[in-house]
């Protein structure tokens, strides 16, 4: 299939998402990449999107109580980048979990943060 060598690529970069890599996340990126990968929404998001996707301003328009989730060892969007959404959300908490990366789910699927 058409999407393979993008998937191979992904594979590679997946390892740098967690806080550690073991066999745990192993099985998360072998389950994650027998899903295809759409690669004209990926390079139309890279390409568009992803240069001037920027929600900050609008923030304040949440009324919901929300809670933001950080992994503590996130190098994408880790604890301060998280922080900077939770204080622009008038009822917001952030919760940081510690030495998890960017896809809490695949290390800590049961964690919850205390009340």
């Amino acid at each position: 299939m058409r999407w393979r060598p993008l998937g191979r690529l992904v594979a590679r970069e997946l390892p740098f998402y967690f806080a550690h890599y073991g066999e745990v996340e192993r099985e998360f990126v072998r389950l994650a990449l027998e899903q295809p990968v759409h690669a004209a929404a990926l390079r139309y998001f890279n390409a568009h999107e992803f240069l001037t996707f920027d929600l900050r301003p609008v923030l304040p328009d949440v009324t919901a109580p929300t809670l933001v989730v950080a992994g503590e060892k996130d190098f994408i969007l880790g604890p301060p980048a998280c922080r900077e959404v939770a204080d622009g959300i008038a009822d917001a908490r952030l919760e940081v979990l510690n030495d998890v990366g960017h896809l809490p789910w695949s290390r800590a699927p049961r964690s919850s943060p205390p009340p």
